[in-house]
């Protein structure tokens, strides 16, 4: 008669390995650039900054579109504005006394020197991260006649009370860590005592026979 066999390790470490697989998810593409959030990401906001100085001073810069398939938005010394690298905003240098039109198609160029924002446009990071609010400070260097030139200075992370952050792992992410590593040290535990029961400990009886430690008893 074979010897009964026990799936339960076998499902344990199938149960194991498939949960953090899809908890792993949490982590990957930490950072989305679609308007589609991933799964287990989080929606956060994205904003392009000027710093002021004497060129932005001297020129009037908008950026185009702002939102969607339209928008404008009047570039001024220290104030946030949104931008988005799928609708292809641009940043244009226009005479003073410009007047945008009403409506701009996606795909569409002002006849203006311009140049695509210094940095690529975030929609979403990982629920587990701080991060609620990215704003990336940049400054005008030059302006030619086709192109500006435009450089990052830093870019800075927000959390959910608008406090600076480094990106780190939020109170949610830490208690969604601590709760993997219980339920793994479970399953370990949980092993371990499967495969007790299946490999008893054995010793060598002395006619060469192998019997279990439970036939022994202990003798005073």
């Amino acid at each position: 008669m074979s010897k009964e066999t026990f799936p339960a390790p076998r499902l344990a470490l199938q149960f194991l390995c498939q949960f953090l697989t899809a908890f792993s998810w949490l982590f990957i593409s930490d950072a989305a650039r679609g308007d589609l959030i991933p799964p287990g990401h989080k929606s956060i906001k994205h904003e392009l900054v000027f710093l002021d100085s004497p060129l932005l001073r001297e020129h009037r810069l908008i950026a185009a579109p702002v939102r969607g398939f339209g928008g404008f938005a009047e570039v001024k010394a220290d104030q946030p504005f949104y931008f988005s690298t799928k609708y292809g905003t641009k940043i244009y240098s226009v005479p003073k006394d410009f007047e945008p039109p009403e409506s701009y198609t996606h795909g569409e160029a002002l006849p203006f020197p311009n140049s695509e924002p210094p940095t690529h446009s975030l929609t979403s990071v990982s629920i587990l991260r701080k991060t609620n609010r990215i704003v990336t400070r940049c400054r005008l260097t030059a302006i030619t006649d086709q192109s500006l030139e435009i450089e990052v200075v830093e870019e800075v992370q927000f959390d959910e009370f608008n406090q600076v952050t480094t990106g780190g792992l939020s109170r949610f992410g830490k208690i969604s860590i601590s709760l993997i590593g219980l339920v793994g040290c479970f399953v370990l535990w949980t092993l371990k005592k499967i495969y007790g029961r299946r490999h008893p400990l054995t010793d060598n009886a002395p006619d060469g026979t192998v019997e279990s430690a439970d036939n022994y008893q202990i003798s005073e």
